[in-house]
């Protein structure tokens, strides 16, 4: 699957980390398999998983300061 979304949200100033899946058969759930390696794509804000590792908020946290931020997810399917 290749292709952009693009969500405009409005945010007040601070610190956030935004967490995204794609619930590609749309139980509400992070579907994994046997071992827990996620069976469906997922992804954190300005940051791209290169290991295994499940990442702490300090790894994708974004400081907001002013009215336009881009923030880039890069969505991971293993």
């Amino acid at each position: 699957m290749n292709g952009v979304l693009s969500v405009q949200l409005k945010l007040e100033q601070g610190e956030f980390g935004i967490a995204l899946i794609d619930d590609e058969n749309e139980n509400s759930e992070l579907d994994r398999n046997v071992i827990k390696v996620p069976k469906e794509g997922f992804g954190f804000s300005d940051f791209y998983l290169e290991q295994l590792k499940k990442p702490s908020f300090n790894d994708f946290k974004k400081q907001i300061k002013l009215a336009n931020n881009n923030i880039t997810i890069r969505v991971k399917y293993l």
